[in-house]
């Protein structure tokens, strides 16, 4: 689980690095250069990993350890990518630092800041590999690893150098990337080790067999929680978690954070509460669930820590848009969670009704479909409901939120292409059977995953499809593109410095009549609507304003003002 996830956001990451890249390049053509400046950092790159790879099996030769198939030509391979590739890479930097200073804006090319990014995290990725390897082999079987340690040497002083590199030659901006994904790969990593390590404990603990040895898994575990653990704080809490809260930044903490943490701590208080229903009312034998209990409580705590540490990074305020993406994410969990709950037990039904196969327990699957249902639907309505009381109280700001139309539109979409999917594989058992003659009640059998995936996708379809055409109804009128707002000759303007918010800007014109304007700045703050009605109702009406949203808030002054300072 913790690969996938790994990997998902790595990907995430590749997506954001292109549609960057993408903007940067628009309205400019390709030229000889930049085809240049590409290949020379592709070309360091690759020695890079070479020459690392190549001196890293040296030093591990030092240290006592050769490779199981080792044969001369390893060897001469190792030597040759120092004795050769290493003046090479150095001609090669020494080349690009002196196109640095002839050139100071090829510092802030993407291919040098993507380069640097790269290489820093392949550093760091095999620096958190080797060492959890020599912790496996020193935590549990007692032998120095001669092998993983030179690799960890080696691959530390390349994740150091580029990490220096770039505090040296990026600005702060362009070292966001780096950062957030080196959190991310630690966090993964330590989260992963850690719910094994308490796993692994409490099975030790509680006398259950562990068939490779006592201590084995313990310094697997060990190891993977201890190299993450180092990753997360050198990259999360001594440099991204200082950052300035953007978008960036908002969206690791609730993606990653929030939602993964959630969703593990999710997984694991279903699977525990599904054990302990299927040992009570159920059949446990042969096979009682995919997660023994261990792995559940390791889940359900680790995931409940990952979950609570990011949400209290966020803004505590109600009715901030923040606060609402984290309403709104956390509702989606919650409902997808019940949804398949409630296909489950039509899963449970349909294996009910139709003739019994190997390992045939209806009761089991109906115990799981009712613990998703516990699980999720509180999760769900503690959190929708509270969006709910914000779409009455304030139609004109929630019912046109830009989260709250994701929400829905996200859930709707998914929810009709899992339909879709599932129809078109329920139609094809259908028409297979009919084909050769063998419709019978085992084609609803073979049919009832695809049954259970249309049932929780009609379930999600069926009630948010109301909320929309609802929200569609309820929400104010869009103003006419040819209409200026009424705006009285006696009110003063208000100008708000930072994010473009057509909604707020709506919202004000139409609650004060009150000429708006924005002037945008890359402060990385959302606006928080409610504090912004605030601000205005505490001030004359005939007063101009100037609104500027800052990280510890919003900061209002009367323009009079302003100018009398200026």
């Amino acid at each position: 689980m913790s690969l996938t996830i790994l990997l998902v956001a790595l990907l995430v990451g590749a997506v954001g690095f292109i549609v960057v890249a993408a903007r940067r390049m628009q309205g400019k053509s390709l030229t000889g250069h930049m085809f240049r400046r590409a290949f020379q950092y592709v070309l360091l790159y690759a020695l890079v990993i070479v020459v690392a790879n190549g001196a890293a099996d040296l030093l591990a030769r030092a240290f006592g350890s050769t490779p199981e198939f080792d044969e001369p030509l390893l060897l001469a391979q190792s030597v040759t990518a120092v004795v050769i590739g290493l003046p090479i890479t150095a001609l090669l930097i020494w080349w690009i630092v002196r196109t640095h200073r002839n050139d100071p804006e090829e510092r802030g090319s993407l291919i040098y800041q993507a380069y640097l990014t790269a290489a820093a995290l392949t550093g760091a990725g095999m620096t958190a590999v080797k060492l959890s390897e020599s912790l496996t082999t020193a935590l549990g079987t007692q032998i120095f690893d001669g092998d993983a340690v030179g690799h960890l040497i080696i691959w530390v002083i390349v994740g150091a150098i580029h990490w220096r590199v770039i505090q040296r030659t990026l600005a702060p901006a362009n070292a966001v990337a780096h950062l957030l994904l080196g959190s991310t790969i630690g966090l993964v990593l330590a989260t992963g080790g850690l719910i094994d390590l308490l796993a692994t404990s409490l099975e030790m603990l509680t006398g259950t067999q562990i068939l490779i040895g006592s201590f084995v898994p313990l310094g697997s575990a060990a190891g993977l929680f201890v190299s993450g653990a180092l990753l997360w704080i050198v990259y999360w809490l001594l440099s991204a978690s200082k950052l300035p809260r953007g978008s960036i930044w908002h969206a690791y903490v609730l993606l990653l954070g929030v939602a993964g943490g959630l969703t593990t701590a999710l997984v694991g208080a279903q699977a525990l509460l599904w054990r302990g229903l299927v040992h009570l009312l159920g059949d446990p034998m042969p096979f009682v669930t995919w997660f023994e209990w261990p792995q559940a409580v390791a889940a359900l705590l680790i995931g409940a820590l990952v979950w609570w540490y990011h949400r209290d990074l966020l803004d505590a305020t109600d009715h901030t848009p923040l606060h609402r993406v984290y309403q709104y994410l956390v509702s989606g969990i919650g409902a997808i969670a019940a949804a398949a709950g409630v296909g489950l037990l039509v899963v449970a039904l349909v294996d009910a009704i139709t003739p019994a196969q190997l390992y045939h327990n209806p009761l089991n699957t109906l115990l799981g479909g009712l613990t998703l249902i516990i699980v999720g639907a509180p999760l769900w309505w503690s959190h929708w409901r509270l969006a709910q009381r914000a779409a009455e109280q304030h139609p004109e700001v929630e019912l046109t939120a830009v989260s709250r139309r994701i929400y829905l539109i996200v859930l709707l979409g998914a929810a009709a292409i899992t339909v879709v999917i599932a129809l078109i594989a329920a139609v094809a058992e259908i028409i297979a059977d009919v084909m050769e003659n063998q419709l019978s009640l085992t084609t609803l059998y073979d049919t009832r995953t695809e049954i259970g995936y249309l049932t929780a996708g009609l379930t999600i379809i069926a009630y948010h499809a109301a909320v929309l055409r609802q929200d569609s109804r309820n929400a104010p009128a869009e103003p006419e593109a040819t209409d200026t707002p009424a705006v009285a000759a006696d009110t003063g303007k208000l100008i708000l410095v930072g994010p473009m918010d057509p909604t707020l800007a709506t919202t004000l014109r139409k609650r004060f009549g009150r000429p708006v304007q924005f002037l945008a700045s890359n402060t990385g703050e959302l606006w928080n609507a409610d504090a912004v009605l605030a601000q205005i109702e505490a001030h004359d009406v005939d007063t101009d304003l100037l609104i500027i949203a800052r990280e510890q808030g919003l900061e209002t002054r009367p323009i009079d003002e302003v100018r009398n300072v200026q």
